[in-house]
């Protein structure tokens, strides 16, 4: 979201030019900008939501967005899968193209990507010292400094204008209606799925959540829809009523249907409205791939009609589908005990993590390490995992919004679960492990809960020595 006013980190000074120190630069911003991915919001914060200062910074930037043709996607979950699957097919298609997605996992450059290419250090820097002029000129009209999704958003934006995309893909960070990336005209818009989810934010029901991520569609401009409860839908479809844009809903209009899951992908078949694609493989792994798919292939034809982009042929909706991947989505982790790590966060997500998990790997059982930042639904988590976990230990998630783990172990044990409280990420593995060791060789580790857990959890097996 966009925040006027109370900004806590400044802009550290106009530099001008790519010069080498750019990136060093841009990190020093980033540490000291206000970051609500990492902090809680309160209410006077939220009444100063708006998105002028986004506006105001992309002018001075020269209108960054003007140059590409957007598609923008919002949803509670799935969001950035379809994202990453748009973008990999426009790009087989031969379309050169941007993905913006948020939060990353383990690297930043995760969150600005080129023909599924993270962006180097590089590249970041010599956006940033292009936006260095323009976070002076906005100090100088008195504007409160950008915050850090603010920035990043604006950095995609430029980094895509000089590396010549044609086309953008633009993952909502939070809500819709005020978040950042709803300051550009996008070409076409999707919603991806809806459920209650930052509460304290977006409203405390799914029809207030759904006018939130309403917010992002735009006069004449078509909208795609995953399934949605019916509560949320006909909320968003009065708003497109009301600004005359055309909607496509699943499952009447498109539509994913999982044939097989393994551990090397999805076989489905998909359903747009222009075509009827048999056993399609995705590269990704897991039951709500197939609808993300599906609402992929739509966008992706729809958007090369509005935008003048070449026609997507079959051809490049299935490599795309075969070649798209993102981190901490039922990622695979070479260990023993073998390790899984998902970044389910939602009731429902985690519920399909664990059928998906049973349905990959019948004859295993899981012991899950679960993290969670204090506004997700520890009750309803606890209840999904208690039915398709052996053991679980709870973990810190690095985060100043986490729940405690004694907390998370608590409400795991209140299910009937066999649960551990650890102090560290490392500890939390390791208990694991040691629970796994009773249950056969078979057994499996299966994280989730966060995003930060997920990226502390790969980073670590990453590491000399590591899990």
């Amino acid at each position: 979201m966009a925040e006027r006013g109370g900004s806590s980190g400044g802009p550290p000074g106009a530099h001008g030019g790519a010069e080498a120190g750019g990136y060093e630069r841009f990190l020093q911003y980033v540490r000291t900008a206000t970051d609500y991915e990492r902090q809680a919001l309160s209410a006077a914060q939220l009444r100063r939501f708006d998105l002028e200062r986004m506006r105001r910074l992309l002018a001075l930037l020269g209108e960054p967005q003007r140059a590409v043709a957007i598609a923008h996607i919002a949803g509670s979950k799935g969001k950035g899968t379809t994202a990453a699957m748009l973008g990999a097919i426009l790009e087989a298609a031969g379309v050169r193209t941007g993905v913006y997605l948020s939060p990353h996992v383990v690297e930043l450059g995760e969150r600005i990507q080129i023909g599924g290419r993270p962006a180097d250090p590089a590249m970041l820097g010599a956006a940033f010292a292009q936006l260095e002029p323009a976070l002076a000129a906005l100090a100088a009209e008195g504007a409160p400094p950008p915050t850090f999704f603010e920035l990043v958003t604006a950095m995609a934006l430029v980094v895509f204008r000089a590396a010549g995309v044609r086309a953008a893909v633009l993952e909502v960070g939070l809500g819709g209606r005020l978040d950042a990336t709803n300051a550009v005209q996008a070409q076409l818009s999707a919603i991806t799925a809806i459920e209650r989810e930052h509460t304290q934010v977006l409203g405390d029901t799914i029809e207030q959540i759904a006018a939130e991520k309403a917010g992002i569609i735009k006069p004449g401009v078509p909208v795609v829809l995953g399934r949605l409860p019916a509560a949320a839908l006909a909320v968003i479809r009065e708003q497109a009523q009301a600004l005359a844009a055309p909607v496509l809903a699943a499952p009447a209009a498109l539509e994913g249907r999982v044939v097989a899951l393994g551990p090397g992908g999805t076989l489905a078949d998909l359903f747009t409205p222009r075509r009827r694609l048999e056993r399609v493989r995705i590269a990704m792994v897991g039951e709500p791939m197939a609808g993300s798919a599906a609402l992929a292939a739509t966008m992706a034809e729809l958007l090369a009609a509005r935008a003048g982009l070449p026609p997507i042929p079959e051809e490049a909706i299935r490599a795309g589908l075969a070649h798209a991947r993102l981190r901490g989505r039922f990622e695979l982790v070479a260990s023993e005990p073998a390790l899984v790590v998902d970044v389910a966060h939602t009731p429902e997500s985690v519920a399909a993590f664990g059928r998906t998990l049973r349905r990959v790997y019948p004859q295993d059982r899981f012991v899950v390490v679960l993290g969670l930042l204090a506004d997700k639904d520890l009750g309803g988590i606890a209840r999904e995992v208690a039915g398709w976990a052996a053991a679980a230990v709870a973990a810190p998630c690095a985060s100043p919004r986490e729940r405690a783990p004694a907390e998370i172990a608590a409400a795991l044990a209140a299910q009937g679960l066999r649960a551990h409280a650890a102090p560290g990420v490392a500890e939390a593995l390791e208990t694991a492990a040691e629970l796994c060791a009773p249950l056969g060789p078979r057994a499996r580790i299966a994280v989730c809960g966060s995003v930060y857990l997920a990226g502390q959890v790969l980073r670590q097996a990453a590491a000399p020595g590591g899990r």
